[in-house]
């Protein structure tokens, strides 16, 4: 089995997605995505806690969602978790299976 991690977030898009390219030209989106829980309380529902999730998309598939994808936009992500290392409350989802 191997030792890689699978997620996928539902949310919505904090910021209209930025299009840029690396020094060898290759092409990756940068999202935000705002996840809010749901939490039933005596029979009604309310929002609970948000958490913000930064995605990077890569290669053709960044070009299409920097093209169709604005601020709001509810979106379904999957890929990998990775916590950046020295920051324990931030998270980052990094999408896009052709990631390169």
């Amino acid at each position: 089995m191997a030792a890689d991690n699978q997620t996928t977030i539902a949310g919505n898009l904090v910021e209209t997605p930025e299009l840029r390219f690396t020094n060898t030209g290759t092409p990756v989106t940068n999202l935000r995505v705002a996840v809010t829980q749901r939490i039933q309380h005596d029979g009604e529902w309310r929002d609970g806690e948000t958490s913000f999730f930064k995605v990077n998309v890569w290669r053709g598939q960044a070009e299409h969602l920097a093209d169709s994808l604005a601020k709001g936009d509810r979106v379904m992500v999957t890929g990998r978790l990775r916590q950046q290392l020295g920051d324990p409350g931030r998270r980052e989802a990094v999408g896009g299976g052709d990631r390169g």
